[in-house]
């Protein structure tokens, strides 16, 4: 994640080779948190896509 003002970057998240395998990847959460922001590596990977996500969390994703 980069700020786009001045190209410092924010945030870094190495997928390595776990994400090679899996057509779907829910990678992290950013949140703001009264003046700052913060961001959490979660990284599950989903082998049925994005439908995978679509039932773990309800997104619609058509």
């Amino acid at each position: 994640m980069v700020n786009q003002a001045d190209g410092q970057e924010l945030a870094r998240y190495d997928l390595g080779e776990d994400a090679s395998t899996e057509p779907a990847m829910f990678s992290g959460e950013l949140q703001r948190h009264c003046d700052e922001w913060k961001f959490r590596a979660v990284g599950p990977g989903y082998v049925s896509g994005l439908r995978g996500i679509d039932l773990d969390f309800g997104v619609n994703v058509s």
